[in-house]
């Protein structure tokens, strides 16, 4: 948190997993504001429909479990039901699974805690449809690091591109 405290910095989202109770405490007494987040990375739904709603029946267990600990600290703003899921392969262009299983799983957020945004944090092979079930947009890129790498400038003009084309939508 001191150094967090030192780059100006007064939120963080508890990616991608919920910290304990001690950096919770630590959070609510330093006034910092959390982005809370269950442990799905990366979630992909080309395995199937049965995998498919095991995967929803643990996520919905996850989220409850975490808003029943976390539901108290002041510090807590936001509720994160996965970090950068994606369509690949066979499910790319049929996305109807993953928009199903996120507008269910964000209404179960927003039912276990009414108060506080849900969402899911994005990436370039996140589908719209599903962030946009989201209570607020929230965006991981990756210009100038995995993609242009090195290449800033062009990668500056690419985030602003789809910032602007994020917003428009």
């Amino acid at each position: 948190h001191a150094l967090l405290k030192w780059v100006g910095a007064n939120s963080y989202r508890t990616s991608h997993y919920p910290y304990s109770d001690e950096a919770m405490a630590l959070a609510d007494k330093e006034g910092f504001l959390i982005i809370d987040e269950i442990p799905a990375v990366g979630l992909l739904f080309d395995d199937g429909d049965k995998a498919v709603e095991t995967r929803l029946a643990i996520c919905k267990q996850q989220v409850s479990d975490l808003i029943a600990r976390d539901k108290n600290h002041p510090s807590v703003i936001m509720w994160s039901v996965a970090n950068e899921p994606a369509s690949r392969g066979a499910m790319r262009g049929n996305t109807d699974s993953g928009l199903e299983f996120f507008t269910e799983l964000l209404a179960h957020a927003r039912a276990q805690d009414r108060t506080r945004p849900a969402l899911l944090v994005g990436e370039q092979r996140t589908e719209r449809s599903w962030v946009a079930q989201s209570d607020v947009i929230t965006v991981n890129r990756y210009w100038g690091w995995y993609i242009l790498p090195g290449q800033i400038d062009k990668a500056v003009a690419q985030l602003a591109r789809e910032l602007d084309d994020l917003h428009a939508a």
